[in-house]
């Protein structure tokens, strides 16, 4: 009998099936878009000892998968997209120009690594997204002149108000 994983997540909170670990190594390639493909090898999986509470000895336990993959001498990455992926995960980037994922959500190693590869899956995906750039326009006179003029008229509006008021 074939054992079928799933994965929750966190924002639905529903199962879904994932492919197994196994057919990925057998594959060695992380599929992240059609320009974006990873060798395993290049992406380095390591566990420690679980932090989230989960019962008895899941202090003791090394479930939790830090995955950790380094952008700036990654040779399966093209040189301009390494440059959208540096500038879009700036904040996530080590000063070497390692990206690091924890995952530590599940109590199995398992499903801590399928968990880390997803949410790397996910994160490269949308930072490989090339994001249009904002157009800048300036605002017509005429629309300028009647944001002025209403303007105007609610100030004198308050003005005779705080005239009734005071007299």
């Amino acid at each position: 009998m074939k054992r079928v994983r799933y994965n929750i997540h966190k924002n639905s909170g529903h199962p879904r099936r994932i492919r197994g670990y196994n057919r990925l190594k057998k594959a060695g390639i992380l599929t992240i878009n059609c320009e974006l493909q990873i060798p395993l090898s290049e992406l380095q999986l390591t566990s420690g000892a679980g932090k989230a509470a989960g019962g008895y000895l899941s202090s003791h336990k090394h479930t939790s998968v830090r995955l950790s993959f380094n952008l700036l001498a990654s040779p399966s990455i093209p040189d301009k997209l390494r440059t959208l992926l540096e500038v879009a995960l700036h904040r996530y980037l080590t000063q070497d120009g390692w990206l690091h994922i924890l995952s530590s959500q599940f109590q199995s190693r398992a499903r801590n690594r399928h968990d880390a590869l997803a949410r790397f899956q996910k994160v490269m995906t949308e930072a490989s997204k090339a994001h249009p750039q904002r157009i800048e326009t300036t605002i017509p006179t005429e629309v300028k002149q009647r944001c002025q003029e209403q303007n105007k008229r609610q100030r004198r509006k308050k003005r005779e108000r705080s005239q009734r008021f005071s007299a």
